[in-house]
């Protein structure tokens, strides 16, 4: 039997793609039409034109799949509107999980994120931490939230569903928004991110794409129903981030701290801008607010109960400044 992918054009969606196909897999993919299908025209890969918007398009996507990865979503940074968001991300997911139901599928996995946890403060979130803040620092951390909450709802309802969280996934892709930090690495490379958010002390949980990808396709043969699984990689403050990438790249670290204020005050601006003239912000409030936070988390449940591993943080930037 098949398996019925969506986001599969994307920076993690591609790998997750890769890794299936040579394991012998049949995948029927839920494309756009303005998705870029670059090799992805091959054996064993039947694309369908169609959205997660329209439920029809999906059911017929679905065909006789009996196994689900949902991994499209909106992750952009920034929309004019928080209803962009909740369109894709909490009834496109709806959408999916109907005909998913309608079509009796084994298994479903859906993609969600880390940040649904919410920030870690001084502790480290694992699969049975508790949001601790009743806010969210952006409009794609509340829709997933929201969507999360959605899907235990289908859970609850049949559907065999296996949740994964990615942290802060970086590597060799596309250099779209869900690909973040490899952008930050090559303004970095290019000198064009000469500063430092704050003191540099915040913590993140990094992560590098091809890791994440096998996390979700273990999840895949090897999650039970009901089962939720963090897929991180190493934590580290934002000045041991640029610390590592100055000595594997030879280049100077950012040597400039811009303190919040400024940051929020810069952002602000942007976002006024894009509201008046219609343009994208460069940047917005809700990413500043973010990485001011920490976010530590582990993926020892993953890596006991699924076989999951990551590699080193150094070992990832090394990677991905090969194919940058």
């Amino acid at each position: 039997m098949s398996i019925f992918i969506t986001g599969g054009t994307g920076f993690i969606g591609r790998k997750i793609v890769d890794l299936l196909i040579k394991k012998g897999e049949c995948i029927n993919l839920l494309v756009r039409k303005t998705s870029n299908i670059n090799g992805l025209k091959r054996e064993g890969i039947n694309l369908f034109t169609g959205d997660i918007t329209d439920k029809d398009s999906v059911v017929s996507a679905m065909g006789d799949c009996d196994r689900v990865i949902h991994s499209a979503a909106y992750a952009r940074n920034w929309a004019r509107n928080y209803s962009v968001y909740h369109k894709f991300n909490v009834e496109g997911l709806r959408n999916v999980a109907e005909a998913s139901i309608e079509k009796k599928v084994r298994k479903f996995v859906y993609v969600s994120t880390a940040v649904i946890f919410g920030p870690s403060f001084n502790e480290v979130i694992n699969e049975d931490s508790s949001r601790k803040v009743n806010y969210f620092f952006t409009d794609y951390e509340k829709s997933k939230f929201e969507a999360e909450n959605l899907i235990k709802e289908f859970r609850g309802m049949g559907l065999p569903v296996i949740i994964v969280n990615p942290t802060r996934v970086y590597g060799p892709g596309f250099l779209r928004e869900a690909n973040a930090v490899t952008r930050i690495v090559r303004m970095f490379l290019k000198g064009w991110f000469p500063v430092i958010l704050s003191d540099g002390k915040a913590m993140g949980n990094y992560v590098y794409v091809d890791d994440v990808a096998k996390g979700i396709v273990l999840a895949l043969y090897n999650g039970k129903s009901g089962t939720q699984y963090i897929l991180g990689g190493e934590n580290s403050s934002l000045e041991d981030f640029f610390g590592i990438l100055s000595r594997i790249s030879k280049r100077k670290p950012p040597g400039i701290k811009v303190p919040p204020f400024i940051a929020l005050t810069f952002c602000k601006f942007e976002e006024i801008l894009a509201r008046v003239f219609n343009i994208y912000p460069a940047i917005t409030c809700g990413w500043v607010k973010t990485f001011l936070q920490n976010w530590c988390f582990s993926s020892k449940k993953a890596e006991e109960e699924l076989g999951y591993t990551h590699i080193s943080l150094e070992e990832g930037l090394k990677l991905s400044l090969i194919h940058i």
